[in-house]
Protein backbone atom coordinates (compact mmCIF):
# COMPACT_ATOMS: atom_id res chain seq x y z
CA UNK A 1 0.00 0.00 0.00
CA UNK A 2 1.47 3.43 -0.88
CA UNK A 3 2.05 5.88 1.65
CA UNK A 4 2.09 9.04 -1.03
CA UNK A 5 -0.24 11.49 -0.43
CA UNK A 6 -3.04 11.26 -2.95
CA UNK A 7 -5.32 14.43 -4.36
CA UNK A 8 -8.87 13.81 -4.41
CA UNK A 9 -8.88 15.31 -8.25
CA UNK A 10 -7.22 11.64 -8.58
CA UNK A 11 -4.89 12.89 -10.64
CA UNK A 12 -2.08 11.53 -7.57
CA UNK A 13 0.88 13.21 -5.37
CA UNK A 14 1.82 15.26 -9.35
CA UNK A 15 -1.69 17.38 -8.60
CA UNK A 16 -1.69 17.10 -4.90
CA UNK A 17 0.26 20.79 -4.39
CA UNK A 18 -1.33 22.52 -6.88
CA UNK A 19 -4.20 21.61 -5.76
CA UNK A 20 -3.81 22.54 -2.16
CA UNK A 21 -2.34 26.18 -3.63
CA UNK A 22 -5.71 26.32 -5.55
CA UNK A 23 -7.58 25.81 -2.61
CA UNK A 24 -5.39 28.19 -0.43
CA UNK A 25 -5.88 31.05 -2.77
CA UNK A 26 -9.54 30.23 -3.82
CA UNK A 27 -10.55 30.15 0.50
CA UNK A 28 -8.63 33.48 0.94
CA UNK A 29 -10.38 34.89 -2.28
CA UNK A 30 -13.80 34.01 -0.86
CA UNK A 31 -13.55 36.06 1.96
CA UNK A 32 -13.47 38.86 0.08
CA UNK A 33 -16.86 40.27 -0.31
CA UNK A 34 -17.01 41.85 -3.54
CA UNK A 35 -14.96 38.87 -5.00
CA UNK A 36 -17.92 36.83 -3.86
CA UNK A 37 -20.45 39.40 -5.92
CA UNK A 38 -18.31 39.40 -8.31
CA UNK A 39 -18.45 35.38 -8.52
CA UNK A 40 -21.68 34.87 -8.04
CA UNK A 41 -23.50 38.03 -9.90
CA UNK A 42 -21.02 37.54 -12.93
CA UNK A 43 -21.64 33.24 -13.62
CA UNK A 44 -25.29 33.87 -13.32
CA UNK A 45 -24.91 36.57 -15.52
CA UNK A 46 -22.95 34.38 -17.92
CA UNK A 47 -25.41 31.36 -17.81
CA UNK A 48 -28.24 33.30 -18.81
CA UNK A 49 -26.23 34.88 -21.65
CA UNK A 50 -25.34 31.00 -22.32
CA UNK A 51 -28.18 30.04 -22.24
CA UNK A 52 -29.95 32.11 -25.21
CA UNK A 53 -26.74 31.81 -27.27
CA UNK A 54 -26.46 29.15 -30.30
CA UNK A 55 -23.66 27.35 -29.07
CA UNK A 56 -25.55 24.47 -28.23
CA UNK A 57 -22.76 21.52 -30.11
CA UNK A 58 -19.83 22.06 -28.65
CA UNK A 59 -17.48 19.40 -28.31
CA UNK A 60 -16.74 18.37 -25.06
CA UNK A 61 -12.97 18.89 -25.62
CA UNK A 62 -13.54 22.51 -26.87
CA UNK A 63 -15.86 23.05 -23.51
CA UNK A 64 -12.93 21.65 -21.77
CA UNK A 65 -10.59 24.72 -23.49
CA UNK A 66 -12.75 27.12 -23.49
CA UNK A 67 -13.30 26.34 -19.68
CA UNK A 68 -9.71 25.43 -17.86
CA UNK A 69 -7.27 25.83 -20.70
CA UNK A 70 -7.39 29.27 -22.27
CA UNK A 71 -8.83 31.51 -19.42
CA UNK A 72 -4.91 30.81 -17.29
CA UNK A 73 -3.50 31.11 -20.97
CA UNK A 74 -5.07 34.72 -21.49
CA UNK A 75 -4.75 36.06 -17.77
CA UNK A 76 -1.03 35.46 -17.76
CA UNK A 77 -1.06 37.06 -20.83
CA UNK A 78 -3.39 40.18 -20.13
CA UNK A 79 -3.48 40.73 -16.58
CA UNK A 80 -0.08 39.08 -15.77
CA UNK A 81 1.88 40.54 -18.16
CA UNK A 82 0.24 43.65 -20.15
CA UNK A 83 -1.70 45.04 -17.01
CA UNK A 84 1.51 45.66 -14.98
CA UNK A 85 3.58 46.63 -17.80
CA UNK A 86 0.75 49.34 -18.93
CA UNK A 87 0.06 50.08 -15.20
CA UNK A 88 4.01 51.31 -14.59
CA UNK A 89 4.00 53.79 -17.62
CA UNK A 90 0.17 54.89 -16.94
CA UNK A 91 -0.50 54.98 -13.41
CA UNK A 92 -3.73 56.96 -13.81
CA UNK A 93 -7.01 55.69 -12.20
CA UNK A 94 -10.68 56.98 -12.69
CA UNK A 95 -12.45 55.86 -9.31
CA UNK A 96 -11.77 52.06 -9.14
CA UNK A 97 -10.41 51.90 -12.76
CA UNK A 98 -7.11 52.28 -14.03
CA UNK A 99 -6.12 53.38 -17.15
CA UNK A 100 -4.05 50.34 -17.24
CA UNK A 101 -7.41 47.99 -16.98
CA UNK A 102 -9.37 50.07 -19.23
CA UNK A 103 -6.47 49.67 -21.81
CA UNK A 104 -5.79 46.30 -21.17
CA UNK A 105 -9.98 45.30 -21.36
CA UNK A 106 -9.49 47.25 -25.03
CA UNK A 107 -6.78 44.74 -26.02
CA UNK A 108 -8.31 41.58 -24.69
CA UNK A 109 -11.83 42.45 -26.54
CA UNK A 110 -9.77 43.17 -29.62
CA UNK A 111 -8.20 40.35 -29.42
CA UNK A 112 -11.40 38.01 -29.08
CA UNK A 113 -12.72 40.08 -31.99
CA UNK A 114 -9.91 39.14 -33.75
CA UNK A 115 -10.34 35.36 -33.30
CA UNK A 116 -14.45 34.74 -33.27
CA UNK A 117 -15.68 38.36 -35.21
CA UNK A 118 -17.55 41.40 -33.80
CA UNK A 119 -20.59 39.44 -32.60
CA UNK A 120 -22.64 41.54 -29.38
CA UNK A 121 -21.24 38.19 -27.10
CA UNK A 122 -17.81 39.17 -27.97
CA UNK A 123 -17.93 42.56 -27.86
CA UNK A 124 -19.42 41.80 -24.23
CA UNK A 125 -16.07 40.34 -23.28
CA UNK A 126 -14.89 43.59 -22.52
CA UNK A 127 -17.12 43.92 -19.33
CA UNK A 128 -16.00 40.78 -17.47
CA UNK A 129 -12.46 41.59 -18.84
CA UNK A 130 -13.21 45.25 -16.35
CA UNK A 131 -13.70 42.76 -13.59
CA UNK A 132 -10.47 40.55 -13.97
CA UNK A 133 -8.63 43.11 -14.23
CA UNK A 134 -10.14 45.19 -10.69
CA UNK A 135 -9.51 41.77 -9.02
CA UNK A 136 -6.26 41.55 -10.34
CA UNK A 137 -5.43 44.88 -8.99
CA UNK A 138 -7.07 44.61 -6.35
CA UNK A 139 -5.80 41.17 -5.15
CA UNK A 140 -2.28 41.80 -6.79
CA UNK A 141 -2.35 38.51 -8.06
CA UNK A 142 -3.25 35.90 -11.00
CA UNK A 143 -5.63 33.19 -8.81
CA UNK A 144 -8.31 35.52 -8.59
CA UNK A 145 -9.04 37.29 -12.32
CA UNK A 146 -8.12 33.13 -13.43
CA UNK A 147 -10.61 31.85 -11.13
CA UNK A 148 -13.36 34.40 -11.88
CA UNK A 149 -12.60 33.85 -15.89
CA UNK A 150 -12.98 29.93 -15.69
CA UNK A 151 -16.03 30.24 -13.78
CA UNK A 152 -17.45 32.37 -16.27
CA UNK A 153 -16.63 30.72 -18.83
CA UNK A 154 -17.56 27.02 -17.42
CA UNK A 155 -21.34 29.05 -16.71
CA UNK A 156 -21.48 30.19 -20.22
CA UNK A 157 -20.26 27.38 -22.29
CA UNK A 158 -21.90 24.92 -19.66
CA UNK A 159 -25.41 26.96 -20.00
CA UNK A 160 -24.63 27.20 -23.89
CA UNK A 161 -24.30 23.38 -23.85
CA UNK A 162 -27.88 22.61 -22.37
Amino acid sequence: MSTTPRCPCSWGWHCSAYCADALLAFSSLWRDRQWRWATLGGTATAALLGYFSNLSNMAPSALLLWIAVFPPLEEYVFRGMLQPLIQRHWPRRWRALSAANLLTSGLFTLAHVATKGPHLFTLGVFFPSLVFGYFRERHHQLASPIALHMAYNGAFFGAAAL
